[in-house]
């Protein structure tokens, strides 16, 4: 009476064996839906396993990335800000994640527009992560960049009781319990409580905190079928500090020290936030097909201060629901399988309103082209409220289906065809009281009422094939597709910049992707290799003040990007429960007849430029040493190379070497005990650099941690 969810498990706890053991090609359930092995997928994807996470402190999120060639991660402080990128997706963004569809057990963690919130993931109550990359996924339709899936630890896996505490740098501190088992015959539970928290005390307003707790319930039906809910509440908060200027950023080089206050006018910004979040899955096998629904629910609330404006959204609801159909069939008496869905979802904010900033600091200042002076804002004094600045709401909904076959047409060749088509619908509607000033720093009148309404069909598709070149390598080609929606705020600042010149409405960008690969899996040596070839149609680009100072800044479709580029991640058991590694990623991604606006209303081609923040040669070293009981132990050390700062090529930023964390730890029975080592070399570096308005913007990396934990399993 196990069940499929109970042999999945299973079979996901077989991947992290150790290396004294056969070597298992981890379960991807991420790409096509339907548990294969990573060999056997017709695309390129990372997964991050049971015992990698076991190896990693787990404070955020970010940790999990760095061995996926083609995927970056950054975060400011530590905590649940974090970054990601994959193949270049999400750099043009201002802030967030974007182009990219994130989920937790199968449900959307990311809004329709493409924004993502990490802030009631617990981290600690993490199985495996799994990354696909490029357009083309059976989840989504936006999500031009990929997909990342987190996988919980499952309610029917008793293996998974323990208790964690931590302690580090900076104040850094984690305690976790899993206490669950099972009820009765047909019953499991599991309760998880986790609290983390950071002082970060290297730089001004640098804290983060989290508390969270998950009620989750299993049955196992007298028919086979299984029922898993989940209940879980977070309460998040997270200061988010100040980018450094580039004289601030040689200061910290040079010194290792961060001022307290930079000189941006912006130093209390943050987000503050309480979750509720509610998830089922049902799974039944009848005749000829297995019935898979999943409903669920996410309550939110924020207090999120952000350049100029204190956010208040008190009110936000997200209701969805997946029904899937799966249909196991033969061709040519080869087993295949058929997926078919429907899934829709209501993005639903209530009450959200703006403020000033109530507590600053000002001065006069010579206007320079006119006679006089203006009030400028210097700094923030604290995150109080002041003057309600703009009220909004806003319905999406997003609604559609998807149709997938997995088809083995000899023992050796398979073919994979995916579809899927949505429909988006997004109303906003607001009153802007007061409105931010760029060219003054400082507030103006807004410019009243208004309303968006627009609509976005989006499809995406992927065709790929698999062929088992032996019993351990396979080769695979794909092509896939996907419309990527504009976000709200970039709608938002059309809109405004719609008042004093005329800006087209931004359509949905669209991305292909061409993909070959080679994959390799035998008891010694780990091989995924890829190259690939990818073009974005009317890709969005910021505009800065298109035609003077006191316009709002806007968004185009820009044309087209090209993205060229060669992943490769190796891996070799070279003696028993030892393991090297490396992973690394060719990046040549440029603007194809492409125009950025500048402040002073010129234009800059950008055909031929290499997109921002993302660098031509990125790698990661690695190497791991553990068996089941005794001393464990992994050394990894990562390498960006040089990278453009801004669309125009400006400025480039020289990149970080041999970024190197190290873990040492002991197991016998049940108790673990780790020491990591984070930034052994204690490297004065930045984890972004982003040019700004006559600037360059940096986010500096945190200096040498440590942090220990001891984790008792029962």
């Amino acid at each position: 009476m196990m069940k499929t969810k109970l042999s999945v498990a299973a079979l996901l706890a077989m991947t992290s064996l150790s290396a004294e053991e056969i070597t298992l090609d981890a379960l991807s359930v991420t790409a096509t839906k339907i548990a294969t092995p990573t060999k056997e997928v017709s695309q390129s994807i990372g997964v991050v396993s049971k015992e990698d996470i076991e190896n990693l402190p787990m404070q955020n999120i970010t940790e999990t990335f760095s061995k996926i060639p083609g995927v970056s991660a950054v975060s400011k402080n530590g905590g649940y800000d974090t970054r990601v990128f994959i193949r270049g997706s999400g750099v043009k963004a201002r802030y967030g994640v974007r182009d990219i569809m994130v989920l937790r057990d199968g449900v959307p963690m990311t809004d329709p527009d493409s924004f993502t919130r990490f802030d009631f993931i617990d981290t600690q109550d993490i199985e495996q992560v799994e990354v696909t990359k490029g357009p083309g996924s059976i989840y989504a339709s936006g999500s031009a960049g990929g997909t990342i899936q987190i996988l919980s630890k499952s309610v029917f896996d008793e293996q998974q009781n323990r208790i964690r505490v931590g302690v580090g740098s900076f104040g850094a501190m984690q305690t976790h319990i899993r206490v669950g088992g099972q009820i009765d015959d047909n019953d499991f539970f599991s309760v998880t409580a986790t609290h983390k928290e950071s002082k970060n005390d290297w730089r001004y307003w640098n804290e983060f905190s989290s508390e969270q707790m998950s009620f989750k319930h299993g049955h196992i039906f007298s028919d086979d079928s299984t029922l898993e809910t989940e209940l879980s509440y977070s309460k998040a908060d997270i200061q988010l500090p100040s980018s450094l200027t580039e004289a601030e950023f040689e200061l910290y080089k040079n010194t290792g020290e961060v001022e307290d206050k930079t000189s941006s006018p912006w130093q209390h910004s943050g987000r503050y936030s309480e979750i509720v979040f509610l998830n089922s899955r049902y799974e039944k096998d009848f005749e000829g097909f297995t019935f898979k629904p999943q409903v669920y629910y996410n309550h939110w609330t924020h207090n999120h201060p952000v350049s100029f404006m204190i956010n208040e959204s008190p009110d936000n609801n997200v209701f969805g629901t997946d029904v899937a159909f799966e249909v196991p069939h033969e061709l040519n008496s080869m087993q295949s399988m058929f997926l078919a869905g429907i899934t829709a979802r209501a993005n639903l904010t209530r009450g959200e309103e703006k403020y000033t900033y109530g507590d600053v600091a000002t001065a006069d200042v010579p206007y320079g082209y006119k006679p006089g002076t203006y009030e400028t804002i210097t700094s923030t004094l604290s995150d109080t409220k002041g003057s309600l600045s703009a009220t909004s709401e806003s319905d999406t909904y997003l609604y559609g289906f998807y149709l997938q076959e997995k088809t083995q047409l000899t023992e050796d060749l398979s073919v994979d065809i995916m579809a899927r088509l949505e429909r988006a619908e997004m109303y906003i509607a607001g009153n802007e009281i007061i409105a931010s000033d760029y060219s003054t720093v400082n507030y103006k009148a807004g410019r009243g009422g208004y309303g968006i309404d627009r609509n976005f069909l989006l499809s995406s598709y992927r065709l790929g094939t698999s062929y088992a070149v032996n019993d351990t390598t396979n080769a695979y080609a794909t092509i896939g597709y996907s419309d990527q929606i504009p976000n709200e705020s970039e709608l938002k600042s059309n809109v405004f910049a719609s008042w004093d010149i005329y800006v087209p409405e931004l359509e949905a960008s669209k991305s292909t992707n061409y993909e070959l690969g080679l994959k390799h899996r035998d008891e010694k040596l780990f091989v995924d290799a890829t190259v690939y070839y990818t073009t974005i149609k009317d890709d969005i680009v910021y505009i800065v003040d298109a035609v003077g100072r006191e316009t709002y800044s806007s968004y185009q479709n820009a044309g087209e990007v090209e993205k060229k580029g060669f992943e490769l991640q190796t891996e070799y058991n070279f003696v028993p429960s030892t393991k090297i590694g490396a992973s690394y990623a060719y990046s040549d991604y440029q603007f194809k007849d492409a125009l950025e606006y500048k402040y002073d209303g010129s234009s800059v081609d950008l055909s031929g430029k290499y997109l921002p923040l993302v660098p031509k040669n990125q790698y990661t070293l690695y190497t791991s040493y553990g068996k089941k009981e005794g001393v464990q132990a992994s050394v990894e050390s990562q390498t960006w190379g040089s990278y453009y700062t801004d669309n125009a090529n400006t400025e480039k930023h020289e990149g970080f070497k041999f970024v190197t964390n190290v873990n040492l730890g002991y197991v016998t029975g049940g108790h673990r005990v780790n020491l990591f080592v984070n930034n052994l070399f204690d490297k004065q570096y930045a984890v972004a650099a982003k040019g700004e308005i006559n600037d360059v913007l940096y986010t500096p990396a945190a200096p040498r941690s440590i942090m220990a934990n001891y984790t008792y399993q029962f």
